[in-house]
């Protein structure tokens, strides 16, 4: 049964994070009543899954918030909150966007930082090579030998 979970469990977070990820704008569900919307799409299974992968918690608030860089939507940041009587509010929001930018700027930097490192690796076996040809051409006598 576990592994059902696993693979159902995020069925929420894919239609809740799906909007967000195509729209590249952040929602804010500020009421159980906003979060159930969400969740009428699922089915009973998916809805039971869900249910116990939570821990039959409820989420009280919660909000998602798009990675982006360079215009294209990396990936979503989600938040819930399980308290009772307190909601995410603007100020939160704020806080996670301005997270979220960081967090694309960062992902995009270790993609070209990986990119950079791969590029060195082949310019360094061209090197090499280059380097084994002359010492070869040198030491032979040049290209009359063969």
């Amino acid at each position: 049964m576990k592994r059902n979970i696993s693979k159902k469990f995020f069925f929420f977070k894919r239609i809740y994070d799906g909007e967000v990820f195509s729209s590249q704008k952040s929602i804010l569900c500020n009421t159980h009543e906003e979060i159930n919307e969400y969740l009428k799409s699922m089915s009973s299974e998916n809805y039971y899954l869900y249910h116990k992968g939570m821990n039959e918690r409820v989420i009280k608030s919660s909000f998602s918030v798009p990675l982006i860089a360079n215009n294209k939507c990396l990936g979503t940041i989600a938040i819930n909150n399980y308290k009772e009587n307190e909601s995410f509010n603007s100020e939160d929001l704020d806080f996670m966007e301005a997270l979220a930018n960081q967090a694309s700027i960062a992902i995009t930097n270790s993609r070209l930082f990986k990119q950079v490192e791969e590029k060195n690796e082949e310019l360094n076996t061209i090197n090499s090579v280059r380097s084994l040809f002359t010492k070869t051409m040198l030491e032979n006598g040049g290209i009359s030998q063969f």
